[in-house]
């Protein structure tokens, strides 16, 4: 058995241990040195600003580009334009597309090449969405200018070139137009003194004047319908006045003008009781002899029946009524002087444009910024001109010319009319 022994100390050792302590090298610490706390500063979130920092980018190198031509024009001339010969063997209607510059054939493409020598085609207006075109056609054509076979109404559809024959006769040509939503046909019997509708397929005819027109003093060209929004009006010569009829028969107006042409008189559309109209009067030459006459516009106020002077028009080339066109907005008068050239003339009697192309036709665009115009060629007498000649595309704002067409034969006077579709 293992026993342990209590350690004892005794104070004899004292002195040994002390010898011992101080014989050793013991490492002191100095004394510790008391630092101040310093507090750290409270870290806050700042919200990220509105305005972020720009991206770099890398500089495009720049590729040279060739510098188109200038354009004399702000645009080009757009739409379809139809006319037809007059005083031609044979009389036939053609199409003009504008932009393409391609020029088509309408009576080629409706009777074929070989049925053309002794047909005509002529007194043409086109449907207020531009898809039908009706006509006036003989089977047989005097080249002196009869008609040996009474001519009819036809219907064409412009895009596939289908023909409807409505059967129709013993109508004057030329008072023809369509109803503003283009369902019906709208033709004058001035035998009877009567205003008719066909439906534009060519079913349906049907008298629609209630009252009979007197037709004591129709004369083919002289007699025309007026069609101003949805309102048709009825114009003829009832010496030594001009008397506007509605489509009724029933008689609104009396213009003191005894003779007045298609081109001469527009009903405004704003005010159908506010009429302009020309008046040719004797000028350079007597009874206006060689076409050449002064005209004076005037304004014509159906409410209280009075006519004010507006302006006066020198050298008017007078033929028919294709030497004056008022603007689509009825705001301007274009109108051909003794020379052939156009002028365009507003309201107020200032001329903003003169045309210096030898001219014996006019025709405003759609969209009033161009003016269509037909030369006056070398062959040009007594108002008619035959032969080849140049149909001309000008620009209203600066008077250049956009583009031209090469054209033969008379166009667009007495049988013929010109017609630009948008």
């Amino acid at each position: 058995m293992l026993t342990f022994s209590k350690p004892t100390f005794t104070l004899a050792l004292i002195p040994l241990f002390l010898a011992t302590l101080a014989c050793s090298t013991v490492a002191v610490a100095p004394p510790a040195v008391q630092a101040t706390a310093t507090n750290l500063p409270v870290q806050t979130t700042l919200p990220p600003t509105n305005t972020p920092i720009p991206t770099l980018t890398q500089t495009p190198t720049k590729v040279p580009t060739e510098t188109p031509a200038p354009t004399p024009t702000s645009s080009f001339p757009t739409g379809m334009i139809f006319f037809s010969d007059s005083y031609a063997v044979p009389q036939d209607i053609h199409k003009i597309d504008v932009q393409a510059g391609m020029f088509f054939n309408l009576s080629q493409q409706h009777h074929g090449e070989g049925d053309l020598c002794c047909s005509s085609d002529f007194g043409l207006t086109i449907s207020p969405d531009g898809t039908q075109l009706a006509f006036f056609h003989s089977d047989e054509y005097d080249p002196q200018g009869s008609y040996l076979s009474e001519p009819r109404i036809l219907i064409m559809d412009i895009n596939d070139g289908t023909v409807i024959d409505t059967g129709i006769s013993g109508w004057d040509y030329r008072l023809i137009s369509w109803t503003s939503d283009g369902t019906q046909l709208l033709f004058f019997n001035s035998q009877m003194g009567q205003l008719w509708t066909i439906n534009s397929d060519g079913s349906n005819s049907s008298l629609r004047s209630s009252n009979h027109l007197n037709p004591a003093n129709v004369h083919d060209y002289r007699y025309f319908p007026l069609v101003v929004s949805d309102t048709i009006y009825y114009a003829f010569p009832c010496d030594p006045q001009t008397c506007i009829f509605n489509e009724h028969g029933e008689l609104l107006y009396e213009i003191p003008q005894g003779e007045i042409a298609k081109a001469d008189i527009t009903i405004l559309e704003t005010d159908h009781s506010q009429i302009y109209y020309v008046k040719r009067i004797a000028g350079a030459t007597p009874s206006c002899d060689g076409y050449i006459c002064n005209s004076e516009v005037y304004l014509f106020d159906g409410n209280s029946g009075t006519t004010t002077l507006l302006f006066t028009l020198d050298s008017v080339f007078n033929w028919y009524w294709d030497t004056l066109a008022w603007s689509p907005d009825q705001t301007q008068l274009a109108w051909i002087d003794a020379e052939g050239f156009v002028h365009l003339t507003r309201l107020d009697g200032t001329e903003q444009n003169v045309f210096p192309i030898a001219s014996q036709n006019i025709l405003w665009s759609p969209d009033q910024k161009w003016i269509c115009l037909t030369s006056k060629n070398s062959n040009f007498d007594g108002g008619l001109s035959f032969g080849k000649g140049t149909l001309y595309i000008v620009s209203v704002e600066t008077g250049e010319i956009a583009t031209t067409f090469e054209i033969y034969d008379t166009v667009s006077l007495t049988n013929g009319v010109i017609w630009w579709q948008p």
